[in-house]
């Protein structure tokens, strides 16, 4: 339903993939956008904060989906097969119009 492997972080045990921070910043944000900004500021610092809060790992991303997919199948298992097919179909087709 989600288009993605539900056991495709079954080799990792740990995440790698690194989000942004006030450590590395540079290496996410244009050099051009952090003229004349106070990268020291609190400000800042909160900025880059929320962005890592907001950002997701890829499998940051599997989890969740793992979770809408397990609070999806009881209302899945009430239903028979066509209706199963017919509303996969649905939300494939509302992913895919959202982008």
């Amino acid at each position: 339903m989600t288009g993605r492997n539900y056991f495709e972080d079954a080799s990792e045990s740990i995440d790698r993939e690194e989000k942004i921070t006030e450590f590395n910043y540079e290496d996410y944000l244009n050099p051009e956008l952090l003229k004349g900004i106070d990268t020291e500021s609190d400000d800042f610092k909160l900025f880059i904060k929320t962005l890592n809060f907001y950002s997701k790992t890829r499998l940051e991303k599997l989890e969740h989906d793992k979770k809408i997919f397990r609070e999806f199948m009881p209302m899945l298992a009430g239903l028979t097969p066509a209706e199963q097919k017919a509303l996969i179909h649905k939300i494939r087709n509302d992913q895919v119009q959202l982008g």
